[in-house]
């Protein structure tokens, strides 16, 4: 640790020992990203107390129960804070304007009788009953942590770890005791520079990081290329896809990890090495060292490998519970049936591989991980059940033609039998109007950003199943009425709004946009903001940062600001791509020359090379049209001239060479028959060796598929090219066309798709 930072943390320690913090007091630390906040949570933790993180952006609702739940006595903030935080009697020291008084103490290390049994932290997380929930975790969870890290992830002196996570997440303890345990230098950045995209690119790329950790939905919006300091990624938070790591793990350490807060942030880690292919979404690995993995049936009994269990966790780094809640810490942490110790219960749903590795195959119960955020579907509709105008309410998660994940809210109105029935938009009940607008402004004065759902739809009921539970199933589609502000619809009126509105439409994936709409308030995130500028670029010739979407989050507030900057001539951006006379030479563009060069390289050396391989499987489930699914294959090898090309060179010079044609092959394996776990061993040997191909840029072809049968209405697809031919991005371009020409081709009609303007070889032109 710097002896500077050290120094203060020693001076902030002794100032809090002089006013009673010890073992067990719980001191509030409420603090923007600063050094302030490093000094704040050493100087707890050195005077030998627990720090509980309070986000000043949170509603100020959730701040006072956190308050008063943890019933603190003291509170560590900044002057520039305190005025917005509520009413509290626990006394409170600015680490700004108090640090005068606060200098004056002693820089040695604070003695202190703290043991690896008293508390560290606690840390709100979403609750199921309507509340959030303190899980709390002792010094010696942190210890063996720290010490887990440095062993796996060998971080050293000279590393410089990027501190990403918001405190209020335990994230950020991996990334904070990460660095400073190992002598590494943590990167505390502001909130601006973290945007996902193009000021995340930027932030890693002028600091130098090698370590940074990532749920995996921020990590796509990067790219490899553009941060090449970057050397050990982890991710966690949510599932990782296999494109993911086909496409970050080349010539960089890439980590899968898993664990819940009440494990003390991890509780197993894959190392996802060039040697390893994932052919469907990689395994959470295996438990750290000392820490113990049980996969059970209802009975508390382990399953057999290969079947699914619910996923039980004990050893060190357990939690100690729940703050002030012992019959949900009882619930939750139960005696070990198998062994000595408790075991954690997580609700999540998991199976062994035939090599020992956890596959994470989701949950059990109401709570999902969205963008990372762990939310209890359950505190939110107890939020809104609190609302007068309520009847009733439940929150789902809805999957996006995209993928993305959004929350939905569906809400009855009071008095819904008295009334008119209700619309997706308004409903006037007990003399105000009931609407979306209405609910999202109730939600954000209780809950976070990114527990406020998207969309709220007003139904008549909420629909049943014949035990008489929700039926989530059956629960309409939101449209726009639910997604955009309520009011009278307002269309775009210049012609900048109107291009403004269809990039909106598009990656919001509404019907329409009106100009007052609000980017945020109707469903957009920093995640999708980052498409939008991106989408910007070529459209306007402009570059605008992501955070001018924040300062301008209406249609209409954007439109002007663009065609200021237009006409203005400010952030110019390159042009867009047009079509050129084709040479008889086409070249390659500079990331296939890289790839081209590293290829001849280790051909020169008479090594088979694997290194670039991207695999790609699909589980399909349900009556497989095989012709259908090979005509689609070559419908879009003809489509698309990148899929028919070869490389080769010419005095010295290398070339794209595009064949007029191409018939792929797709052999059939047939698996059926087998036992379930004899054929899984089977597929995953017969994925791993025609994963482990090499390509030849020369001959080609340089994309290969086959076809795996495990039984009458379940079949394995595999798609596998070199890198020099495709990306992660274009695999889901790849996967959507597939979709859309094969469901043409089993129903006799011809696909839809539009010519395309460009193909890969004009880019590279």
């Amino acid at each position: 640790m710097h002896p500077i930072l050290n120094d203060r943390a020693n001076q902030l320690a002794h100032q809090l020992q002089a006013s009673g913090v010890g073992p067990e007091l719980l001191v509030g630390l409420c603090v923007e990203r600063s050094l302030e906040m490093i000094i704040g949570l050493l100087g707890i933790l050195k005077a030998g107390g627990a720090y509980l993180p309070l986000d000043p952006s949170y509603p100020p609702a959730r701040l006072t129960f956190m308050l008063q739940d943890a019933q603190i006595d003291l509170l560590l903030t900044q002057s520039h804070i305190q005025a917005d935080l509520p009413p509290t009697d626990a006394q409170v020291i600015c680490l700004d304007r108090d640090w005068p008084q606060i200098a004056a103490q002693s820089r040695d290390n604070p003695a202190s009788q703290v043991q690896a049994g008293n508390l560290a932290y606690v840390i709100y997380t979403s609750g199921s009953t309507g509340q959030p929930k303190g899980v709390m975790i002792e010094h010696g969870g942190i210890c063996h942590l720290a010490q887990t890290q440095k062993h796996t992830l060998q971080v050293a002196p000279g590393d410089r770890v990027l501190q990403f996570a918001s405190l209020n997440f335990d994230a950020s303890v991996w990334e904070i005791f990460m660095a400073l345990c190992a002598g590494a230098t943590l990167y505390v950045a502001p909130a601006a520079d973290l945007l996902p995209g193009l000021p995340l690119t930027q932030l890693l790329r002028k600091q130098a990081i090698t370590y940074v950790t990532l749920v995996p939905a921020v990590l796509a919006t990067l790219s490899p290329a553009e941060v090449p300091t970057l050397q050990t990624i982890i991710v966690a938070g949510e599932a990782c896809s296999a494109t993911l790591v086909a496409r970050w793990q080349r010539e960089r350490r890439f980590f899968n990890a898993y664990g819940p807060t009440e494990a003390t942030v991890c509780a197993t880690i894959m190392p996802c090495t060039a040697e390893t292919f994932f052919l469907s979404a990689p395994p959470i690995g295996q438990p750290l060292a000392h820490v113990q993995i049980y996969i059970l049936d209802e009975h508390l009994q382990p399953v057999a490998a290969g079947a699914a269990g619910e996923l039980y966790i004990g050893g060190a780094g357990l939690a100690r519970g729940y703050l002030n809640r012992p019959a949900l810490t009882a619930e939750k942490f139960t005696a070990n049936p198998l062994g000595p110790g408790r075991l954690y219960k997580t609700g999540d749903l998991a199976r062994y591989r035939p090599d020992g590795n956890i596959d994470f195959l989701g949950r059990l119960d109401q709570q999902v991980k969205i963008r990372g955020f762990r939310i209890e579907l359950g505190e939110i509709e107890a939020q809104l059940m609190q609302h007068p105008g309520v009847q009733n309410a439940v929150v789902v998660a809805r999957a996006e033609a995209s993928g993305e994940q959004r929350l939905v809210a569906y809400v009855v109105p009071q008095q819904a039998e008295d009334r008119a029935p209700a619309s997706q938009g308004t409903h006037q009940t007990n003399g105000f109007s009931l609407s979306a607008i209405d609910l999202r402004g109730f939600l954000q004065q209780r809950l976070p950003d990114s527990m406020t759902p998207a969309a709220f739809v007003l139904v008549d009921n909420l629909p049943l199943t014949p035990n008489g539970k929700v039926d989530r199933n059956a629960l309409p589609a939101p449209t726009i009425g639910a997604l955009a502000v309520m009011g009278q619809f307002a269309p775009p009126q210049t012609a900048t709004e109107t291009v403004l509105a269809a990039i909106w439409t598009q990656v919001l994936g509404l019907p329409q946009v009106g100009r007052h709409d609000n980017f945020f308030a109707i469903g957009g995130h920093s995640l999708l903001a980052t498409q939008i500028v991106a989408r910007l670029r070529p459209a306007f010739g402009v570059e605008i940062p992501v955070r001018t979407l924040f300062e301008a989050p209406t249609l209409a507030e954007l439109g002007q600001l663009l065609e200021k900057s237009v006409q203005m001539g400010v952030m110019p951006w390159s042009p867009i791509v047009r079509l050129a006379e084709r040479p008889s030479i086409l070249p390659l563009s500079y990331a296939q020359q890289r790839l081209w060069f590293l290829d001849q390289l280790e051909g020169a050396q008479g090594i088979p090379s694997i290194t670039y391989n991207v695999p790609c499987s699909l589980h399909l489930r349900g009556t497989l049209d095989v012709e259908a699914l090979h005509a689609a294959l070559n419908a879009i090898v003809q489509r698309h001239e990148l899929l028919r090309t070869t490389f080769s060179t010419t005095n010295g010079v290398a070339q794209q060479v595009i064949a007029p044609s191409l018939a792929l092959a797709l052999p059939i394996f047939d698996l059926a028959g087998q036992a379930a776990v004899d054929q899984q061993i089977a597929l995953q040997q017969l994925l791993h060796t025609a994963a482990r191909q090499p390509f030849d840029l020369t001959s080609g072809p340089l994309i290969r598929t086959a076809l795996y049968r495990l039984g009458e209405e379940e079949h394995v697809l595999l798609l596998n090219f070199h890198h020099i031919i495709t990306d992660g991005w274009s695999l889901g371009i790849l996967l959507h066309e597939l979709d859309h020409l094969y469901t043409a081709g089993r129903t006799g009609k011809p696909g839809s798709l539009s010519a395309l303007p460009l193909q890969y070889a004009d880019f590279a032109l």
